[in-house]
């Protein structure tokens, strides 16, 4: 069973419609008949899909070794699983959540400082120290020994760019 995190980055307009009509949301991340645009958004360049298991597998052990945002949670932590804000309509795992631009703009600036985060070493831990092949094969991650997860870096990136166009994030687990 896979599960996949859907990112959008849209314009904060297009957050404001989202808001008033929560059901647009699945033209963000599913293909439609429908050809009215939304607010300039391009699916091609506005999404990023990647494997949820292997982020929060890479989230929870920078959880444990550098807390980074919180006492509880890693930067990454935050741009994998939101926070409480979500919009009224359910995707395969729960409401799509929403990050507003100012917090796009912070966790993407968290993700950039932290020397020994989990965005500036694909596949690590957040320590500085090597991944665990065992622990990863166990928590189903799949980037074991000799193998580098590209999905830390992307999702990296991924704020990086949103928070660079001044650009909210909407985010969905399917």
């Amino acid at each position: 069973m896979s599960m996949w995190l859907n990112l959008a980055k849209i314009s904060p307009k297009l957050l404001a419609i989202l808001r008033a009509q929560p059901a647009l949301t699945g033209k963000l991340f599913y293909e439609t008949d429908d050809t009215d645009p939304l607010d300039g958004f391009d699916q091609d360049r506005d999404v990023l899909g990647v494997d949820y298991r292997i982020l929060s597998a890479i989230a929870e052990a920078a959880e444990e070794a550098n807390p980074g945002f919180t006492e509880e949670r890693s930067w990454l932590s935050y741009a994998v699983q939101g926070t409480d804000d979500t919009l009224d309509v359910e995707f395969g795992y729960g409401p799509a959540y929403v990050l507003a631009p100012m917090e796009v703009e912070r966790l993407a600036a968290g993700m950039a400082e932290d020397s020994e985060g989990v965005v500036a070493e694909p596949g690590g831990t957040g320590t500085g120290e090597e991944p665990d092949a065992d622990a990863d094969a166990d928590a189903g991650a799949g980037a074991g020994a000799g193998e580098e997860n590209e999905d830390d870096e992307d999702i990296g990136s991924f704020y990086a760019a949103a928070a660079r166009e001044g650009r909210a994030i909407v985010m969905a687990i399917t």
